[in-house]
């Protein structure tokens, strides 16, 4: 749905026939994506309503098995992330690289060819939109009070999901960062 009038056209069909309408819009999470999806000339009272959830994805890179490294994180880091720096007593990202001679040494991973990363997997963020947040959006709240409504009622962003992986292992703080553009 790249126009105002293809989302004007959609409306239209949700208010006449009563069935599941899935779309697509390009956003950079689900609080743009419903301001997006509402920012057409057409009555948000009717549109609204009618809004049950939204979901994204982003892709993320996987750090390589082989060669990834564990270190210390930053404090500052951990406290950006809202991460216990008590509790997270080290992360993982790519391999380090040596000086040039010992690099030659040491030598290329032989799964991700030095490049660190290796695979891809999805991060989803799945919105389930309640009668509190379909209120902030017929008053025009703006997207922080949004956001910060979805997270009293404990559902999961793009960046829990991204601390998750972080948690485990399976990606890294500048990898985030970049996705998420933090």
């Amino acid at each position: 749905m790249s126009s105002p009038d293809t989302i004007k056209t959609a409306c239209e069909a949700l208010l006449h026939d009563d069935r599941l309408f899935i779309t697509m819009l390009r956003a950079k999470d689900g609080i743009e994506t419903l301001k997006q999806f509402l920012s057409v000339d057409y009555p948000a009272t009717q549109i609204v309503p009618h809004i049950n959830a939204v979901i994204c994805q982003r892709l993320i890179r996987l750090l390589c098995t082989e060669c990834k490294e564990a270190y210390e994180p930053d404090p500052k880091v951990l406290q950006q992330l809202r991460l216990n720096p008590e509790q997270v007593k080290q992360l993982y990202r790519k391999r380090t690289p040596l000086p040039p001679n010992e690099e030659a040494k040491r030598g290329v991973c032989h799964k991700c060819h030095g490049v660190g990363y290796f695979g891809r997997t999805a991060l989803f963020e799945f919105l389930l939109v309640s009668d509190t947040v379909k209120t902030l959006l017929l008053s025009k709240a703006d997207n922080a009070a949004i956001r910060q409504q979805f997270n009293q009622e404990g559902q999961p962003t793009f960046l829990h999901e991204g601390i998750r992986l972080l948690l485990k292992g399976e990606t890294a703080v500048d990898e985030l960062s970049r996705i998420l553009k933090m």
